[in-house]
């Protein structure tokens, strides 16, 4: 379901046929990079579905970026066709003079006949030169899905299809989806987060209603009622949106809501909780993962919280360790840098040899870009990117954990800690805190000094306050650290 449209399986297998015969028909041969750039919609799975049947490596692209993004990500995969919902988006230097227009009145039943889908060759350049060496594509990959770079530059992680296919089945088991499922997608489909749902809905045979923005929170929370829609998806700044102005209306899908999951951001115990009173009878879900692994640990909210703090015990079939500076496994409850071993991992970054070296261990080992520990019972613990972790006068500080204690403060609507530089010279590196008051509240750095020195040890208290409007996050809710560190290096 896409709104008002309905598709049944039948009809999506039968236009994915269609998109692929006519990929194939304009030249699009098996291995090629097909870039994806379409709005959440039944277009975008028609076309994704589509161009994996044709042997093709489909490349998902955020819609909105502008012009020069789509360039790099063109010239990075070496892609040799796009197909686009609106040819607007790809603007036009970068692109051949011969368009071939797909309308989706003839493969969509229920499309109106102005919708259409292109498949457009870009022209040629020195970057679709550049194309991987053979030897490091592996023969079944299937899709190349960038990082959300929220520091550095986004690497293109490379998918085969036996690892897209550990991780539906990996989300089909862990929620017991089954054909009378009605799974609810409101996050970018470009994302690997909400592409993985896509694929586990599809392989259990569950309906798929796709949201195609939550721009009007309302209008998508009765839809989602409307439909009874049974599993939810989201990630935590979206969920915190709709418990904060919409409670009323998410607390309507209680009866047939049986289970919602929380992703790729940290979510503060309050908002859980929250949804867990909101939605009684409903699992609520917190779950890690990253492009590269999409799903490592999950664990169901539960009151009182018998661990808190941790994200909870490894999928089967996933193994973890802490391991040390020289990669050493650690001890339980040590910490280190967390790494790990699944079937769902990636098969590396492409063309990005050194980049891959560095993620792979050996052994099908792959090491996280988090820092944490694991208990004595296999709960893992987070602290933080190991590039965030702050070293202050020889003490390592977790940000999460000084976000944790903050959040804390009844005034604090959110924040988030970043290391700087030790005006005094002294201790190398401070910890900032960059603080959101609630509405109408006044922080003062003072007062925030004193609550976080009540929760917190003397190093790990932050040494100076920054009170902002807003953070700025990226499109799946986390905090886009390099936009804020940006910010603060020229001091706005």
């Amino acid at each position: 379901m896409d709104g008002g449209q309905r598709l049944s399986f039948t009809q999506l297998h039968a236009a994915a046929r269609a998109v692929a015969a006519r990929v194939r028909a304009a030249g699009v041969l098996p291995g090629d990079r097909v870039g994806l750039v379409c709005d959440n919609s039944a277009a975008f799975v028609a076309a994704y579905l589509g161009i994996l049947e044709s042997g093709a490596v489909v490349v998902p692209v955020n819609p909105s970026a502008p012009p020069v993004v789509l360039q790099g990500a063109i010239e990075d995969a070496a892609m040799r066709w796009l197909i686009a919902d609106d040819p607007a988006r790809l603007g036009h230097g970068a692109l051949s003079s011969s368009p071939v227009e797909l309308r989706l009145d003839e493969i969509l039943p229920g499309s109106p006949p102005s919708g259409s889908l292109t498949l457009v060759s870009p022209s040629a350049g020195a970057g679709l030169a550049q194309a991987a060496p053979r030897a490091s594509v592996p023969d079944d990959l299937q899709a190349i899905v960038y990082t959300g770079g929220t520091t550095g530059k986004p690497k293109g992680v490379m998918l085969t299809g036996a690892a897209l296919r550990e991780v539906a089945e990996a989300g089909v088991a862990m929620l017991g989806l089954c054909s009378s499922d009605r799974v609810g997608i409101i996050t970018p489909l470009h994302h690997l987060y909400a592409l993985r749902e896509v694929d586990a809905a599809l392989r259990a045979g569950a309906c798929l209603m796709l949201a195609r923005t939550l721009t009007f929170p309302a209008s998508v929370l009765r839809q989602l009622h409307d439909e009874r829609v049974t599993y939810l998806s989201g990630v935590p700044s979206g969920f915190a949106l709709l418990v904060e102005r919409y409670s009323e209306a998410l607390s309507r899908c209680r009866d047939h809501l049986r289970a919602v999951t929380l992703g790729t951001a940290p979510c503060p115990p309050a908002l859980a909780a929250a949804l867990a009173s909101l939605l009684p009878r409903t699992r609520v879900i917190l779950t890690y993962g990253m492009t590269e692994a999409s799903r490592v640990c999950y664990r169901d909210v539960e009151a009182p919280d018998p661990r808190p703090g941790s994200i909870g015990r490894p999928y089967p079939g996933v193994e973890l360790r802490a391991l040390d500076e020289r990669a050493t496994p650690l001890p339980p409850g040590s910490h280190g840098r967390i790494a790990l071993r699944t079937a769902m991992a990636a098969a590396g970054y492409w063309n990005r040899p050194e980049a891959t070296r560095d993620l792979q261990l050996g052994d099908g080992w792959i090491q996280s870009p988090d820092h944490g520990y694991i208990d004595e019972d296999g709960y893992l613990f987070l602290q933080g990117r190991v590039d965030d972790v702050i070293n202050s006068g020889g003490e390592k500080v977790s940000p999460d954990e000084v976000e944790a204690a903050l959040r804390g403060h009844p005034q604090v609507a959110d924040c988030a800690v970043l290391r700087a530089d030790d005006p005094d010279g002294r201790l190398g590196q401070i910890v900032l805190a960059v603080v959101v008051p609630a509405l109408g509240a006044h922080l003062a750095a003072d007062a925030l000094t004193r609550f976080c020195a009540s929760r917190l040890e003397p190093y790990k208290v932050p040494r100076a306050f920054r009170i902002v409007g807003s953070l700025p996050r990226t499109p799946l809710g986390k905090v886009d650290r390099g936009r804020l560190r940006a910010a603060e290096d020229e001091g706005t």
